[in-house]
């Protein structure tokens, strides 16, 4: 892969780039650099900084899309919560997720209190069991008991965040996702901050008791290949685009296996909008065309869905080019171009309140979007769910051979009656 690993095990977070460092802290901060890099990485470092320290969203995209993305996790400690808008204008943490607003500096919020006094999630005893399996692939040189404490600390960044908004719903996997957050932002309440703003504004879809909102994101996969390339398209539909699952639901932290490698796709995902994810992945199977398309998938569907579930793990895969890609697919195929986009909610298509629609405008998202807007748009999404299981209800119900012979029967009594009434000629001047 072409991002440089560093070194991201013992450090909780950098100092700030706002107050002065020595030269040696901040080659500690920003990890080992090549003599080739130096001197590019040292500019864009200073750029990204700035970004930063002026709170610009549009700089911290294109950077973010640019080689290397953010380079190092003390730029990262700074970035990532300006664009989730877990930070104030004050660059303090902003844990009720009121990014827009100018607080009294030092001011408290409700959701400040502590967490542990909050009644237990009703998914903690799932986030246990995948807590205690965390950290597989990463880090790799701590000992148990480092683990364990990570372990521990990762339990309560899941937990911290289902009590304060219960009405999320845990999925398998999430605990993919803070795990990163939580090896690469430095402990503290912004950690748990930018993962509330991340879990209501841009997973949302991922975190209502359903899994249809996840599948009608899948659906755009498809017409995200047979946009770019028809045939491809054609030959990857003998089998349900489920194989893109686990990366769309994890943002591919549950297949990337290097910290480094995940942190760098991580910028990539947060610079852009929701749906980046699903080109990111459409991307990563364009380029690996020629052998999807290969003879030894041709009979097998179950071979070719393994294949293309494992695509994040390709060891040659290069996420700056994969990233570059991905963001020509969406430029030339936007998402309401697509014909899953533009489907009813209620045929299987992306609801209103889906993320991928409310969170599109990632600065809007960052500044002008509260946990209380994410809060709104679950009940949204939840009421549009229940309509549409209590019609697929009726429709089964309904919808059986004999209740078919019973309509037609009802039909054929109404057109005997007018018939009888009205003559041969129902009414249109050829009556007898």
């Amino acid at each position: 892969m072409s991002v440089k690993e560093e070194d991201h095990e013992g450090s909780q977070g950098p100092k700030s780039p706002l107050s002065s460092s020595s030269d040696e802290e901040e080659k500690a901060a920003y990890g080992a650099l090549s003599d080739d890099d130096i001197d590019v990485d040292d500019e864009k470092t200073k750029r990204i900084l700035a970004a930063c320290e002026t709170r610009n969203i549009d700089d911290l995209q294109e950077l973010a899309m640019s080689k290397g993305g953010f380079l190092s996790d003390a730029n990262r400690a700074h970035a990532w919560p300006i664009l989730l808008g877990s930070v104030d204008s004050w660059g303090s943490t902003d844990l009720d997720g009121k990014a827009a607003a100018d607080p009294v500096p030092g001011a408290k919020g409700e959701a400040e209190e502590d967490w542990r006094n909050l009644p237990p999630h009703r998914d903690e005893s799932q986030v246990k069991l995948d807590v205690d399996r965390s950290f597989v692939y990463y880090p790799n040189d701590n000992s148990q008991a480092e683990l364990n404490a990570k372990k521990a600390e990762l339990s309560d960044l899941i937990r911290s965040v289902l009590r304060r908004q219960p009405h999320l719903c845990y999925f398998q996997g999430y605990h993919d996702i803070c795990q990163v957050f939580l090896l690469v932002l430095p402990a503290g309440p912004g950690r748990a901050a930018a993962v509330s703003r991340l879990s209501a504004l841009r997973i949302r879809d991922f975190m209502l008791p359903s899994l249809a909102p996840a599948v009608a994101q899948l659906r755009l996969i498809p017409d995200i290949l047979g946009a770019e390339d028809p045939a491809l398209r054609a030959h990857l539909t003998q089998t349900e685009p489920y194989f893109a699952l686990a990366d769309t639901l994890t943002m591919f932290a549950h297949n990337v296996r290097r910290l480094a490698d995940i942190a760098r796709l991580f910028d990539a995902l947060l610079a852009r909008e929701p749906a980046f994810a699903l080109y990111v992945f459409a991307r990563m199977a364009l380029d690996r065309r020629a052998d999807l398309v290969s003879s030894q998938y041709l009979a097998e569907p179950d071979m070719l869905h393994f294949a293309l579930s494992k695509l994040p793990q390709d060891p040659g895969l290069d996420l700056d080019a994969a990233v570059e890609g991905a963001a020509r697919l969406l430029a030339e195929h936007p998402p309401d171009s697509l014909p899953a986009w533009r489907r009813r909610w209620r045929g299987g298509g992306v609801s209103r309140a889906s993320a991928l629609r409310t969170g599109r405008d990632v600065e809007k998202c960052a500044r002008g979007q509260s946990l209380a807007d994410g809060r709104r748009f679950f009940d949204l999404q939840l009421r549009e769910l229940q309509r549409a299981e209590r019609y697929e209800e009726l429709r089964k119900r309904y919808d059986t051979w004999p209740n078919r012979i019973a309509v037609v029967t009802v039909i054929f009594s109404v057109a005997a009656a007018l018939y009888i009434r009205k003559g041969p000629g129902f009414g249109f001047g050829f009556r007898a």
